[in-house]
């Protein structure tokens, strides 16, 4: 009876120290990072993040590809990262331009492949074209605070003198999206835009160390030999939640719904009848109109909607008449159907926030 209680405090112990050994094993969290920064990589980014805290991860690595994206979103991104209270380490897997390059730099430690890249952050709009000095300032400021906001090191020279310098120098992260910003310390002669190689990001505090894998960081840079590994895998529900917040799928949806009520205005209650009432259909607008169309703006303005203050893009309603093809006007809508047609947008197409009446003729 004796060995028999010997026994199952022996079995009750192994399983306290089995657990102890589970609980002490520390844990790692993955989060892919390999698109184009937009709607999809942020709820990628978001859940991810809210995995961590969930695994109690002791650290998060975002694995990265990426040659930017919209900007909105990186700095959303970014945001999440600096505040995020488990430490954030970006792994940098070829490339990381544009916004992805303001998304390594809010990283608590960036880590680089051989033969990677980061920078290039001027913001553009859809044609690559770079955008007017308005936007360039804020996005300055913006990548300098993220620089900024991992503070300044102290180190002791061969000397013995105490130097006190920026982890990521702001002025450096600065010239990554304005070549006017001149950086003495890298030679910059202020008529290009910076970008490091992985060797090069090194020497100048943008890259802790070159490494092939993120088993790499873990090991040799985290010192942790045994580890759990986690990693984020896209449900469909976000797939599906991510194709539909595409910008460039809710422009084909604007323009389709716009068709929809055109349509409607021809063979009333064939298509969409909440498009427009029986007043509106009467007056057969769709036969006065020679061409129309609507276009989704590359810019994005402040709005109210609901009791909630928005930031989303505008669109542009354009519709003309003409007599010989060659020139046109602005046809005249009334003012109802201008304001149904808003209130229908603004109301069931997300990311738009705005609409306007293009009134300029063929030729002005």
């Amino acid at each position: 009876m004796e060995k028999f209680y010997h026994r199952i405090i022996f079995f009750i112990i192994a399983a306290i120290i089995c657990q102890v050994s589970v609980l002490a094993t520390p844990v790692v969290k993955i989060i892919p990072l390999k698109d184009e920064v937009g709607s999809t990589t942020w709820r990628y980014v978001q859940k991810g993040l809210d995995e961590a805290k969930l695994d109690k991860a002791d650290a998060v690595i975002i694995h990265m590809n990426t040659y930017g994206g919209a900007v909105d979103y990186a700095d959303s991104i970014r945001t999440a990262i600096i505040n995020f209270e488990i430490p954030i380490y970006a792994f940098i897997d070829n490339n990381a331009a544009s916004a992805g390059a303001l998304i390594a730099i809010a990283c608590d430690s960036i880590y680089m492949r051989n033969g990677a890249n980061i920078g290039a952050a001027t913001v553009v709009n859809g044609t690559g074209e770079a955008m007017p000095d308005k936007y360039q300032s804020y996005m300055r400021s913006m990548i300098r605070a993220t620089a900024q906001s991992h503070g300044k090191i102290t180190r002791i020279d061969a000397n013995g003198d105490t130097i006190t310098r920026w982890m990521r120098d702001p002025l450096i992260a600065e010239a990554m999206v304005d070549p006017r910003t001149s950086v003495p310390e890298i030679g910059d002669d202020s008529t290009r835009v910076v970008s490091f190689t992985a060797l090069e990001a090194m020497q100048y505090g943008f890259c802790e160390a070159i490494v092939e894998s993120t088993d790499e960081i873990i090991k040799n840079r985290l010192g942790y030999n045994e580890y759990q590994l986690t990693s984020y895998n896209p449900s469909l529900k976000d797939n599906i939640f991510g194709f539909l917040t595409n910008p460039a799928l809710q422009a084909i949806l604007i323009m389709i719904m716009i068709g929809g009520i055109y349509f409607e205005l021809q063979t009333p209650g064939m298509g969409f009848p909440s498009a427009s009432d029986p007043r509106v259909m009467a007056t057969n607008l769709y036969d006065a109109i020679w061409q129309a169309g609507v276009i989704l703006l590359p810019v994005k303005s402040v709005g109210v909607m609901g009791d909630e203050r928005t930031y989303e893009n505008p669109v542009a309603l354009r519709a003309v008449v003409s007599t010989d093809a060659m020139t046109a006007d602005w046809f005249q809508f009334p003012y109802d159907f201008l304001a149904k047609v808003s209130d229908e947008i603004i109301n069931k197409v997300r990311g738009v926030n705005r609409v306007v009446y293009d009134i300029s003729s063929k030729p002005p």
